[in-house]
């Protein structure tokens, strides 16, 4: 049966730091002042072909990154009946082959808008299965001496747990429906119902659609935040709406050089007039209401829920998104990680090399104990 080691490519060897496989190479016996590409060749090729020994402490340093990496990770939850299923039997009887035994060769020209397994093993504790996919990334041309294309595949690691009935997909989430199509042959065939039953897990529910109270779930920071205003107007709003916004602002600013408390108190009152169809909206949801996005950020030490003008806008905005980074103990060592909350496609980018522990505290804290 194949074990993790045997899971590693060169590609994901090429997204790890530099730093890292400049470590590997030292375990290796390798000169490491080489590109980067022929770190990660040698490397390889002591994981392929090297002793035991060697290659086996080669991977344990590099374990806890290779198949992290700076990716995105979409969670879904599958239906109570995945408790049951026999995953090597059912790659044998409904794929007819068995990536738990050996690598499947894959031709990328083969692809399409699928995804083709290429390798499976279990991993960790429990009935937790990696499985490795080949997807089409995109078509390559050349011009030599005439015009030719070939295609290039990328790998997405799919990680499966029968016990807790969660799918972790990491990468990009466009192609997360071609893993679902495939992972639903595991179960019930390719049928529509089979597919929609793998539900995605909804990242800010947990938290009563706070990402503020995720941060704190993570014990960090919420750094930074996208959001859109609340207020949406059906059509645009006048020019003579504009200029009366405008005008408010502008004569709070010159109330601020001048002191002038009168010339303030006629800007106001004539603007009242004009934003008088807009009665018992507060005038910061209208103000909002003409932005298409909005953000604030601080630096990686602070919380953006600190800004006294967040308390004020708060109550006008619908979080799309934000930016929270927290600590986790990575052997003995507190490492902070950073990762990008997408709400739209309920994803998590890191913007950090992730690692499998920083990945194993999201995972708990986000699903497991909610």
């Amino acid at each position: 049966m194949l074990q993790p080691i045997n899971l590693v490519f060169p590609e994901d060897l090429l997204k790890l730091p530099k730093s890292l496989l400049e470590e590997a190479c030292v375990i290796c016996g390798i000169p490491n002042d080489t590109p980067d590409v022929s770190l990660a060749e040698a490397v390889f090729d002591t994981l392929r072909n090297g002793e035991e020994e060697v290659k086996n402490k080669v991977f344990e340093h590099i374990k806890d990154k290779i198949f992290a990496s700076r990716r995105a990770i979409t969670w879904h939850r599958l239906p109570e009946h995945a408790r049951e299923l026999d995953i090597v039997t059912a790659m044998r009887e409904r794929l007819g082959i068995n990536p738990f035994e050996r690598i499947i060769e894959r031709n990328p020209d083969n692809l399409g808008a699928t995804a083709q397994i290429v390798g499976a093993c279990q991993y960790g504790e429990g009935r937790r299965y990696l499985l490795r996919y080949l997807v089409k990334v995109r078509v390559q041309r050349t011009f030599g001496l005439q015009f030719s294309t070939r295609t290039i595949g990328g790998l997405v690691s799919a990680l499966l747990d029968l016990e807790n009935c969660i799918l972790e997909i990491r990468d990009d989430p466009k192609y997360v429906p071609r893993i679902l199509r495939e992972i639903a042959q595991l179960f019930d065939g390719t049928s529509r119902e089979a597919i929609d039953s793998f539900r995605i897990a909804d990242l800010i529910e947990p938290f009563g659609g706070k990402i503020g109270d995720m941060a704190d779930a993570l014990g960090g920071n919420l750094i930074s935040f996208e959001s859109r205003p609340e207020l949406f107007f059906e059509g645009e709003l006048t020019e003579e709406q504009i200029s009366a916004i405008s005008n408010v602002l502008i004569g709070i600013n010159n109330y601020f050089e001048n002191q002038d408390i009168e010339c303030l108190i006629n800007v106001l009152n004539e603007s009242i007039d004009t934003l008088s169809v807009f009665e018992g909206v507060p005038f910061l949801a209208i103000l909002l209401a003409g932005m298409e996005k909005l953000g604030l950020s601080v630096k990686e030490l602070a919380d953006v829920r600190s800004l006294p003008l967040l308390n004020a806008l708060r109550p006008h905005l619908q979080y799309q998104g934000g930016f929270i980074r927290f600590p986790v103990n990575e052997n003995g060592v507190v490492e902070y990680h950073t990762i990008r909350v997408g709400l739209q496609t309920n994803s998590i980018s890191f913007r950090t090399f992730a690692t499998e522990q920083a990945i194993d505290l999201l995972r708990k804290k986000i699903l497991l104990e909610n």
